[in-house]
């Protein structure tokens, strides 16, 4: 029958899309977003005091910043390596 042929063709060819839909992520494989950023490797935490500081740390290059409540820069860190002191920049 030709309504049979065309029922399974049509029904192949949409498998064969869904099947591209749903591998294209894995076979096109990008950066993300947040991968591109310049803050991509900065961690950031908070001190749970009253006064509390903010404290970033950026894991490619070892630095780790202080600021205030207010956004004034406290302290530049340096870690040079573990168990190592860390070194003071000046601001």
């Amino acid at each position: 029958m030709k309504s049979d042929s065309t029922t399974k063709s049509l029904l192949a060819l949409i498998t064969i899309f869904l099947a591209v839909i749903a591998l294209r992520p894995s076979l096109l494989h990008g950066t993300g977003q947040a991968q591109a950023t310049d803050y991509a490797g900065v961690q950031f935490s908070v001190l749970p005091e009253e006064d509390a500081f903010f404290n970033f740390f950026d894991s490619k290059t070892g630095d780790v910043w202080t600021y205030d409540r207010k956004g004034n820069l406290v302290d530049h860190h340096k870690l040079n390596g573990l168990g190592r002191p860390m070194m003071t920049s000046s601001r």
